[in-house]
């Protein structure tokens, strides 16, 4: 039995999601479960009734367009979803990781502090998203709140 200790957690996780869209891009998406936030979190949902897990999904496969995006279901006590990683720069914003942040949040996990999902971009982006939204995809409007103004706390949880 292996011990994790915080710090691998993340680390663990953002691997974890590296493999899982790996998994998903051959084509063995049964085996990848996706996040999704429970009906009753009305907060989580948007106007045309994609959850924030949802809406982060699309936002992240913008990234890779080639490939299908998932984001996996977190299972394990302690578990946080991670900062992307280095050359991942399409991923390193707010709005994602306010998103991603509260998608974990609303399955009843912790997220990780801004200051700490962006250690690996060389350029971060505050209140925007860099590329095009997915057409049918709404934004949460919350999503694209300043996170420095919040101390280091992703808006949605503020607003859950």
């Amino acid at each position: 039995m292996t011990v994790m200790n915080d710090i691998s957690r993340p680390r663990l996780l953002a691997w974890a999601t590296i493999l899982a869209s790996l998994v998903i891009q051959t084509g063995a998406q049964s085996d990848v479960v996706p996040a999704t936030c429970p009906a009753g979190e009305q907060w989580a949902y948007n106007s045309v009734n994609q959850s924030v897990c949802t809406v982060a999904s699309n936002l992240a496969a913008v990234c890779n367009p080639q490939q299908i995006y998932t984001i996996p279901a977190l299972s394990h006590p302690g578990d946080v979803y991670g900062g992307p990683i280095k050359g991942d720069d399409c991923r390193c914003n707010s709005v994602f990781y306010s998103l991603l942040s509260a998608c974990g949040f609303c399955q009843g996990y912790q997220y990780i502090k801004w200051s700490v999902f962006i250690k690996n971009c060389t350029d971060p982006k505050v209140g925007s998203y860099p590329e095009d939204i997915p057409q049918g995809t709404a934004v949460f409007d919350w999503a694209y709140g300043d996170v420095l103004v919040c101390g280091d706390i992703p808006i949605a949880i503020l607003a859950g």
